[in-house]
């Protein structure tokens, strides 16, 4: 995703859910089947397809 300087991301949001939405403790997550979109103030919009999360291991009571 490249933004220029006339634009900036006013918000960023979850269109589809991954495949996977149920682990166990100590699973990794998957993210296969998540789209993530960027909302820019020009109006455009963007399919993020490079990001990261920050936990990929999951414990018991992880909900988000």
């Amino acid at each position: 995703m490249t933004v220029t300087a006339l634009s900036s991301v006013t918000r960023i949001e979850i269109t589809s859910q991954p495949t996977k939405t149920e682990y166990y403790g100590g699973e990794e997550f998957d993210p296969t089947g998540m789209v993530v979109k960027a909302y820019l103030s020009d109006g455009s919009e963007t399919e993020v397809v490079d990001y990261t999360t920050d936990k990929t291991t999951l414990l018991p009571g992880d909900t988000k």
